[in-house]
């Protein structure tokens, strides 16, 4: 099966988000969220059919000292799921704080959740049952280069059977309905783009204080053209985070030292950069 790739979102889909202010977050914000091992922003809505986004990847050797594991993650939230599509990388070989560095590759992870026990029901790494549908072959071997710019997508689309994922150079999909509905039999109604620190948006995250701030990740909409949507939903809407459509909230962890959080939103609302704190 061919994936769709995000970017072909149209560019008049784009536009129609941009705002009257730059570098800023949306009138509309609802405010701080505390999570577990996710810092970026969520956002929440009905019916969203598409997170994506473009990011740079760092070199994780940079952050051995503070950090075990980093990687960028898309989330699309229903009441009863979350699915996760992360690249992530450990930042020395025992993937815990304070290791020697090395030069590590990103790999792709593409699980899904049971959002109220957190159990996983399956994942791109797992064997046997665990497996998710269709995610065997180069997606799961993929491996990723520090330096470069990556797009990672979820998105839902008619005939409303697959959430197809992409990330890097690799397509794939979930399979989340039996047979082809005439209309969509799944909600999702939040969606997350933040950096992910742990195994599980769930996981406690190690964490060892820094001596100052440091960028972690920045995440945007790639160069025009083509403009190309964070978030859509099945109504037609679509744009950046900081949209009209619907309500974003700064994710950040635990408020113990260390923790990690968002900043303000750039470019018109989609541009955001997850820095480490003290």
């Amino acid at each position: 099966m061919t994936i769709p790739r995000f970017v072909v979102l149209a560019a008049v889909v784009c536009i129609a988000a941009v705002l009257p202010m730059t570098g800023t977050a949306a009138a509309g914000s609802a405010g701080r969220v505390t999570v577990s091992a996710d810092a970026g922003y969520q956002v929440t809505g009905s019916h969203l059919s598409v997170a994506g986004t473009w990011v740079k990847l760092p070199e994780p050797w940079q952050f051995s000292r503070e950090i075990g594991t980093i990687g960028a993650s898309v989330q699309l939230w229903t009441a009863k799921r979350v699915i996760d599509l992360t690249v992530t990388a450990c930042t020395d070989a025992t993937c815990r704080p304070g290791g020697k560095p090395a030069r590590r590759f990103y790999h792709t992870v593409l699980s899904v959740y049971n959002r109220a026990t957190h159990a996983l029901i399956c994942s791109s790494a797992a064997a046997g049952s665990l497996q998710c549908a269709g995610t065997d072959g180069a997606f799961a071997r993929q491996r990723l280069a520090p330096g470069h710019v990556i797009s990672l997508s979820l998105v839902y689309t008619v005939p409303w059977l697959w959430v197809f994922a992409q990330a890097g150079n690799q397509d794939d999909n979930y399979r989340i309905v039996s047979s082809a509905p005439s209309k969509p039999t799944v909600d999702f109604t939040a969606a997350r783009i933040c950096v992910e620190l742990a195994a599980s948006p769930w996981s406690v995250p190690l964490l060892r204080a820094p001596r100052s701030a440091v960028k972690l990740m920045s995440f945007d909409r790639p160069r025009p053209p083509p403009y190309a949507a964070e978030i859509a939903n099945l109504n037609g809407n679509a744009g950046g985070i900081a949209a009209a459509w619907w309500r974003d909230h700064v994710m950040s962890t635990s408020p113990r030292t260390p923790y990690a959080t968002a900043g303000r939103l750039w470019d018109q609302g989609y541009g955001l950069t997850v820095y480490l704190e003290r």
